[in-house]
């Protein structure tokens, strides 16, 4: 009787971790982990879910282009750091 309490409660903890760990891991997988300093700006990216990942290239890209757009069309028009200040 005893013996049979002890492995009822060890199943259920067995069912119970294996629904943790499934959690955890469905988490793990869509989660995006930032390494904050202390004002909340971001130092690090630690992790990125790999749906995110895949396009993230696409992304990257499309910033540089803007970015160097940006350069261009000022360095055409004339804009000088003095006139960002």
């Amino acid at each position: 009787m005893f013996n049979s309490k002890l492995k009822k409660e060890i199943l259920q903890l067995r069912e119970d971790l294996l629904s943790m760990e499934q959690v955890k891991s469905s988490l793990d997988s869509e989660m995006l982990v930032l390494h904050l300093d202390p004002q909340g700006r971001i130092e690090s990216v630690l992790r990125i879910p790999a749906r995110v990942a895949a396009g993230q290239d696409v992304e990257n890209e499309a910033r540089l282009d803007q970015h160097h757009h940006g350069r261009q069309k000022h360095r055409k028009h004339g804009f000088g750091c003095k006139a960002l200040q």
